[in-house]
């Protein structure tokens, strides 16, 4: 039994006419491998720049609410102390 074609619709092929849409399907092939690159290659660098203001994000909040960073720490664990800045007191009470 001969080999059909996907497109054929029961008219006989040509080997040539199969050789040229091998061809074709391989292109389209290459063509998606290329563009599935490129689109994780900008996956990766999203993530890599969503890591960044992750990390950026969280120094912030610790910074905010007075949590020691792991700079801090180290200094307080060599024996330093962290002296407190020049504000003035609030004439409030802080509120959550």
């Amino acid at each position: 039994m001969r080999r059909r074609h996907l497109f054929d619709n029961g008219y006989p092929v040509t080997t040539s006419t199969l050789l040229a849409g091998s061809h074709v399907l391989l292109a389209i092939s290459n063509a998606q491998v290329r563009a599935s690159r490129h689109r994780l290659a900008c996956s990766l660098l999203q993530i890599a720049d969503t890591s960044q203001r992750v990390m950026s994000s969280l120094a912030h909040h610790l910074i905010e609410h007075g949590q020691p960073t792991l700079n801090h720490r180290a200094e307080v664990e060599a024996g330093g102390r962290r002296e407190p800045e020049e504000h003035p007191a609030r004439e409030e009470p802080h509120q959550p």
